[in-house]
């Protein structure tokens, strides 16, 4: 990505992730930093959320690096930047591959920024920093993130994050499951009838 970005419209306050949004991230590797952004992918309205970022110098070791990526989640994810680190990355537990033709990745984020299909949480500075001005770590992390979305990862059903809302959904109905929708219909229960049973 070569000219800055109008981030009007792109950035968005955070909000909880849903369970069925699937998960990937980009990390892209440079001599003096190591960069990484997840995306979020609602795969049914085909709209992408960049959540986390992580950005330091890449004088620290791998290791350091790895444990704080995978600190967030162990998803997959692709990477960009010298061969030799993808198989030291991947032996110490991350579940990256290369990215490969850069030049549609960035296209694709460069579209789906332009209609707001990829949209950026304010909790990601580096990343809002970059959108409106000189190209860097961050935004490079997360075209490579842009270019793996055909391999996110839904979080196990089992795992889905509901205890904030304190609600067991049915079930059935999986993908189409708004667990926010079903809060906001309970906040207000009906009164229970004090009508003899069947009357």
């Amino acid at each position: 990505m070569t000219t800055a970005t109008d981030t009007d419209g792109v950035v968005c306050d955070a909000f909880p992730l849903r369970g069925y949004f699937r998960r990937v991230y980009g990390i892209a590797i440079a001599e003096d930093y190591v960069a990484a952004v997840r995306l979020a992918y609602d795969e049914e309205h085909d709209r992408a959320f960049a959540y986390s970022e992580y950005c330091r110098s890449s004088a620290e070791h791998p290791a350091v690096h790895t444990q704080a990526i995978r600190a967030r989640g162990n998803w997959p994810g692709r990477m960009i930047g010298p061969t030799e680190l993808l198989g030291v990355y991947r032996s110490l537990g991350l579940r990256i591959s290369a990215a490969s033709n850069v030049e549609a990745a960035t296209n694709g984020v460069r579209s789906r920024l332009s209609s707001k299909r990829l949209r950026v949480f304010c909790t990601c500075p580096k990343v809002i920093g970059e959108l409106g001005g000189t190209p860097g770590p961050a935004l490079a992390a997360t075209k490579c993130a842009g270019s793996a979305l055909g391999i996110a990862e839904l979080r196990p059903r089992d795992q889905w994050t509901r205890e904030m809302i304190g609600i067991k959904p049915e079930p059935r109905h999986w993908a189409a499951h708004d667990p926010f929708k079903e809060l906001y219909a309970r906040i207000e229960p009906p009164p229970r009838s004090n009508s003899p049973r069947g009357v």
